[in-house]
């Protein structure tokens, strides 16, 4: 397993940086692995042979100063997340039941005021959670939305937009924004993108 992380780099161009890409999904079959994410909600995405094969999302929160990052709940407490592996591999009906119930419990108050929102979807359920994760999508979906803000030159108002791209030592995408002429009250800068937490290939 070839695992590309940090530091980001700014010295490829979207181009370069693409040609590699191609290359590279080639030598390894199309299949890897991505977290992304904004803030405290991540998404961990896998792709084997070109096809999107799970999604995994955690919402963290942290506890005043505290550097320590706890999940919300934690997953003995979400009867999905608890079962979901070895039903998958089991019983087809009993995975759909669970399913059905889990996304019921998704949409109740309880839900809502507690967060609960650890789960993980697998083969033909990925894409049934609608909120909080990022969408179940590949690389080269994130490279072509990468183009597009790239190549977007001005916002509504006519202002001209900057752009940042950078990658990881290996030449992969690593983040990629659209950002405003101005900024916030507090000093903030409005963009609109994405960055990838870490990358890697996978060699099964």
């Amino acid at each position: 397993m070839s695992t590309t992380q940090q530091p980001q780099l700014d010295s490829l161009t979207f181009e370069q940086s693409y040609e590699i890409w191609l290359h590279q999904k080639k030598l390894y079959n199309n299949s890897y692995q991505y977290l992304i994410g904004f803030e405290n909600s991540l998404t961990q995405i896998a792709v084997k042979d070109g096809k999107i094969k799970s999604r995994k999302h955690y919402s963290y929160q942290t506890e005043l100063d505290s550097v320590e990052w706890i999940c919300e709940p934690n997953f003995e407490r979400c009867l999905y997340t608890k079962q979901i592996d070895s039903l998958r591999k089991k019983e087809d009906r009993g995975l759909k039941n669970l399913m059905v119930q889990h996304m019921k419990e998704h949409t109740t108050t309880h839900f809502k005021s507690n967060f609960f929102n650890c789960w993980e979807e697998y083969d033909e359920f990925v894409g049934r959670h609608k909120l909080y994760a990022v969408e179940a999508i590949s690389m080269g979906d994130l490279y072509k939305e990468c183009k597009e803000l790239l190549n977007r030159k001005l916002n509504e108002s006519g202002s001209e937009l900057r752009h940042s791209f950078t990658t990881n030592r290996e030449g992969i995408i690593c983040s990629c924004y659209a950002i405003q002429p101005y900024l916030s009250a507090h000093g903030d800068e409005f963009k609109e993108g994405f960055r990838i937490k870490y990358f890697e290939w996978n060699q099964d």
